[in-house]
């Protein structure tokens, strides 16, 4: 797929979400018949190099997939050998609203300040959390736009991603922990079994189920959408400190 990206001078290509195996793969041939659907809406990311740096533009509308084989298509290791081609129409971003016109956006004030709260929470936590020049960049100056809905929705993406992860690594290293104290095996066996039971580099259908309907939604719908995520995300928090503190 890269080859063919730079072969064409193209530099772009379109992540089309779907459901996965266990363990994040997708392999259709393997699926329940129910789950062998694509999103009709994706995103597509540009700035594409060998280094694998990509960035999302925008959003496209799929049309008609060229090759729907390649979904089913998998060497002797089960690996797949082809990427999937379709026809897409770019979906247009309209520009954000006037700074002049506030009620346009009554939302990114309350999303901004409930987000730095939740912020001031993953620092105790000792989880990741973004550096606090976004959030003047995403609430805009005389001189320099708001980000748009789009790049705060990416942002809150990636972060929870990262934040998934590192609570699953954390749960994967306590289970070996309580293994080795139970003195029944060594760490390298201890590893192996917490592994075999929930790879804890894996993230489920729940956690994608979430953040699909974001990223897919309108830019009008986008920021209240965001603005209920980190919410909801800050009363867990708030609920997670106050068992932390009743524990120690």
């Amino acid at each position: 797929m890269y080859d063919d990206i730079l072969l064409s001078g193209s530099r772009r290509f379109v992540v089309a979400f779907t459901r996965s195996l266990p363990g994040g793969r997708v392999r259709y041939a393997k699926m329940p018949e129910g789950d062998r659907r694509l999103f009709s809406v994706g995103c597509w990311d540009g700035a594409q190099k060998y280094i694998a740096k990509h960035e999302v533009q925008g959003r496209v509308q799929l049309q008609r997939l060229l090759n729907p084989s390649a979904l089913f298509e998998t060497d002797a290791k089960g690996n797949k050998v082809n990427y999937l081609r379709a026809e897409v129409q770019l979906l247009p971003e309209p520009p954000l609203p006037a700074n002049d016109v506030p009620s346009a956006e009554t939302w990114r004030a309350e999303l901004l300040e409930t987000w730095q709260q939740l912020q001031g929470l993953a620092v105790s936590f000792g989880e990741p959390h973004l550096a606090e020049s976004f959030f003047t960049e995403a609430g805009g100056t005389d001189v320099a736009p708001r980000i748009s809905s789009g790049i705060l929705a990416a942002a809150w993406q990636q972060l929870q991603v990262q934040t998934q992860m590192v609570r699953k690594q954390r749960r994967a290293m306590e289970e070996v922990r309580k293994i080795m104290e139970e003195g029944t095996m060594s760490q390298d066996e201890a590893f192996a079994q917490v592994l075999a039971q929930s790879r804890p580099t894996d993230l489920d259908w729940d956690f994608w189920e979430q953040l699909l309907p974001l990223l897919a939604a309108e830019p009008e719908q986008r920021g209240p959408m965001l603005q209920e995520l980190v919410r909801d995300e800050l009363k867990l928090s708030k609920a997670r400190l106050s068992l932390k503190e009743a524990l120690e």
